[in-house]
């Protein structure tokens, strides 16, 4: 059984734009690399470079590893806690 988050007490006095934001550029990054990836468009050495490498120390991989996803359902999760935390956070 999974337990998820479907609404908090917290206040909310704007919109959640920045939660908003980071969700639509994941959206993109995702089907701009993974999904090209998975239809087999470009190689899967070609997007390597974004993810987080833990032989090297490369600060720009600290940001876009944040953005990478291995599959939709990945993705999906990662959006769903986004959105309920996102808020609060």
């Amino acid at each position: 059984m999974i337990i998820a988050p479907y609404s908090t007490d917290a206040p909310i006095y704007h919109l959640p734009i920045t939660t908003g934001v980071l969700i639509v550029v994941n959206i993109v990054v995702f089907f701009a690399t993974t999904f090209q990836v998975m239809l087999g468009h470009i190689e899967p050495d070609s997007i390597e470079w974004l993810m987080l490498q833990f032989e090297t120390i490369n600060p720009l991989q600290w940001v876009t590893g944040a953005f990478m996803h291995d599959n939709f359902m990945h993705l999906i999760g990662n959006l769903f806690f986004l959105w309920a935390f996102g808020l609060v956070i």
